[in-house]
């Protein structure tokens, strides 16, 4: 697969065929290595180098355009799970399923840099799109290192004020997920899934 005319690569980055024929971004940066598909925006590989790899995917996912792909850094936007009123579909939006577009790419000393873009533009006809019909530019960058720095920004490019949700839904891979703990969440409440959207408190890590 060829690059965008207008981006020019660095040699740490290339554009190729990924599974089910997705364009997917190779990066390999002397910090690290990750892969990133343009369908969704996701990536879906990074490992720092001399380590094990980090991110999670399932091997049920399904490489198909106008599905998600399972597991990796799904992008949740404009809204989470199915909004705040409970009534949006697909579950976290559209930006997981839209083909997003490649920006730039860079190097950074020991990271790579690469930057892709969403608009409004691109997700005409996409199920969802018609739920929240507003005008925006969505930019991610992804920075590939020792370290994977994640940020994704939005600009209203309309008239009229908007209110959205974002998020990205991390995969983690772990060697035995009974021996998992995460600190800092004591006294935080949140809504058990698991207990019909119950809001509950955590007690202890």
């Amino acid at each position: 697969m060829s690059e965008p005319a207008d981006v020019v690569l660095p040699e740490s980055v290339t554009l190729a065929d990924g599974e089910g024929g997705l364009p997917l971004l190779r990066v390999r940066a002397p910090g690290g290595v990750a892969e990133v598909y343009l369908h969704g925006g996701q990536v879906t590989a990074w490992t720092p180098a001399g380590q094990a790899p980090v991110i999670w995917m399932s091997r049920r996912s399904l490489f198909e355009p106008g599905r998600a792909i399972r597991g990796g850094v799904p992008i949740c936007f404009p809204w989470f799970g199915p909004g705040r009123n409970g009534e949006m579909s697909p579950a976290h939006g559209f930006a997981r399923v839209a083909d997003w577009k490649l920006h730039g790419a860079r190097q950074d000393g020991d990271a790579v840099v690469v930057t892709l873009r969403l608009t409004d533009g691109d997700v005409v006809g996409l199920p969802g799109a018609e739920l929240w019909p507003y005008r925006f530019e969505a930019r991610y960058t992804i920075t590939v290192g020792a370290e994977l720095g994640l940020e994704l920004s939005v600009r209203n490019t309309g008239a009229e004020a908007v209110t959205f949700e974002e998020a990205l839904h991390t995969y983690l891979g772990v060697s035995d997920v009974r021996e998992v703990q995460v600190d800092g969440l004591d006294g935080a409440t949140y809504a058990d899934k698991t207990s019909g959207g119950a809001v509950v408190r955590q007690e202890g890590p």
